[in-house]
């Protein structure tokens, strides 16, 4: 919608080969990744772009000397609508390499706005857990081939 500087999520689509450390950033600070939540529509405002600005530096366990630390092929993240609600936002990666997803759930399971956490269509527990119990839980799950994750933050 001209003027509003509202998207589809389609239109919001980056990809991981283009911008590592966009990514990586958007991912160690998700809440921040949102200019607005979504309209009743499902449309959101823009991911932001000044994040590389804003925050010091990319999670060192996704990002080293500028590149992911796996590659990332055919992959995708997008702003999505999570349940018509627009106070929360949904932020889908697609084809996730195994090792990436370990890394992204140790991550996300820390940020105070994820409420939500699924690999594959499957949620994560986000109970209070040693870290040793979470990676048992989440291995299975990231298994060894790509993933889907969707990260729901309010």
């Amino acid at each position: 919608m001209a003027g509003t500087g509202l998207q589809t999520a389609e239109a919001q689509r980056i990809s991981p080969n283009r911008s590592a450390i966009q990514i990586a950033l958007m991912i160690g600070a998700v809440s921040d990744a949102f200019e607005g939540r979504s309209d009743e529509a499902g449309r959101y405002s823009n991911l932001r772009p000044d994040l590389i600005v804003r925050l010091n530096a990319a999670p060192p366990s996704l990002v080293v000397d500028g590149a992911l630390t796996a590659p990332w092929q055919d992959g995708a993240i997008e702003a999505a609508p999570f349940t018509g609600d627009p106070n929360f936002a949904r932020f889908h990666m697609e084809n996730v390499p195994a090792i990436l997803c370990l890394d992204m759930a140790v991550i996300l399971i820390n940020q105070q706005d994820v409420i939500g956490l699924y690999i594959d269509g499957q949620q994560v527990a986000m109970e209070q857990q040693s870290l040793g119990e979470y990676l048992d839980q989440i291995a299975p799950q990231c298994g060894d081939q790509p993933v889907s994750i969707d990260v729901i933050v309010s």
